[in-house]
C-alpha cells in the first residue's frame, strides 16, 4: 500500500463546541479512529478522548490557544496543531495510506475554508502593513531622523513632521496591539465574548481610515 502524508497551513479559525464537533466528525469517522485532544496554558498540559470529556472538564481555562488533536486509525494518522503565541501556528499534518490521505485533507481543507474567521486570517497579513508604514516613515523623515531623536522639539522640526512621525508610530504599535490581542486560532471552552470582537473590529475599522486618510494627506500634502 502506497504511503503518502502531507503537511498543510489552515486559515484562522476561532473553535467552540460546534464547530470541534464538526471537525471530529470530518477527522474521525470510522470506529477504529481513536481521539486524543491535548490542550496546553503555561507549564500545564491536559489530555481527553473526546469533546464530552474536554467539555466536562473543570479548572481549566475558558480559551485555550495552544492545543493538538490528532486522529488515529490503524496505520493513519491526522493532526491539527493550534498555538497563538508567541507565533501564530495551525496546521495540518495527515500520514497514511494515499487515499486515507487524500481524503482528510481534502475535507479539512474544504471545512477550514467555511469556518475559518475572517478578521484573524487577515491580521496575519498586517506584519506587510506595518512594514510599508515604517518605510514610509523613513522616507518622509530621512533628513529629520537625527533631530527628531536627538531633540524632538528641535526648531528645525516643524509641528507637523512630529504629528505625522506620532501618528505613524502610533499606528504601527496600534495595529501590532490589535495582531495581539485577537487570537489567530482558540480553542473555546466557554462563551464567547461577542462584545469583546465588536470592539476590535470597530479598533480595526478606525485604523483603516486614519491610514487611509494620512496617506491621502501626504500624497497630497495636506498638512
Amino acid at each position: 500500500m502506497k504511503e503518502r502524508s502531507i503537511t498543510r497551513e489552515l486559515p484562522s479559525i476561532h473553535y467552540d463546541e460546534e464547530i470541534l464537533e464538526d471537525l471530529l466528525g470530518i477527522m474521525a469517522d470510522s470506529k477504529e479512529a481513536n481521539i486524543d485532544i491535548a490542550i496546553r496554558w503555561g507549564e500545564v498540559k491536559h489530555r481527553y478522548n473526546s469533546i464530552d470529556d474536554l467539555y466536562s472538564a473543570k479548572d481549566i481555562p475558558k480559551n485555550i490557544k495552544n492545543f493538538t488533536i490528532t486522529i488515529r486509525e490503524n496505520d493513519n494518522r491526522a493532526v491539527i496543531r493550534g498555538a497563538d503565541s508567541p507565533n501564530s501556528l495551525h496546521e495540518l499534518h495527515v500520514s497514511g495510506s494515499e487515499g486515507w490521505v487524500r481524503k482528510k485533507d481534502d475535507r479539512v481543507s474544504e471545512f477550514a475554508e467555511i469556518h475559518k474567521d475572517s478578521l484573524g486570517d487577515s491580521l496575519k497579513y498586517l506584519i506587510y502593513l506595518q512594514l510599508l508604514l515604517v518605510g514610509i516613515f523613513v522616507a518622509l523623515y530621512q533628513r529629520q531622523l537625527n533631530e527628531l531623536f536627538i531633540s524632538f522639539y528641535s526648531a528645525n522640526v516643524g509641528l507637523m513632521y512630529h504629528l505625522r512621525a506620532l501618528s505613524l508610530v502610533g499606528l504601527i504599535g496600534f495595529l501590532e496591539g490589535v495582531k495581539r490581542i485577537y487570537p489567530y486560532v482558540i480553542l473555546k471552552l466557554g462563551e464567547e465574548n461577542l462584545a469583546y470582537k465588536r470592539i476590535i473590529k470597530l479598533l480595526s475599522g478606525i485604523a483603516t481610515i486614519i491610514i487611509t486618510l494620512g496617506a491621502i494627506a501626504n500624497i497630497y500634502g495636506i498638512f
